[in-house]
């Protein structure tokens, strides 16, 4: 008579940082999080530069706040 298997062990799921990856992986990642980080500066200093001087007033700032901002290089955080 055969005994029945046991069932599988239920394994939790595991977090992004657990997941072993190669080093070009993790460069990959990086990078990629790097482009990211620097497309939404651009695309948040162009809007700043969109508002009234109202709207800046309400998120405290000046339009010569707004205009160094916009002008800082998409690299400098």
């Amino acid at each position: 008579m055969s005994s029945a298997s046991p069932l599988p062990t239920q394994h939790p799921a595991l977090l992004p940082e657990q997941i072993p990856q190669s080093a070009f992986a993790h460069m990959i990642i990086t990078v990629a999080s790097v482009l990211l980080d620097w497309d939404l500066r651009i695309r948040t200093r162009r809007a700043l530069t969109r508002l009234t001087d109202a709207e800046l007033n309400d998120i405290g700032l000046t339009r010569d706040d707004a205009d160094t901002e916009a002008r800082r290089p998409f690299w400098q955080g």
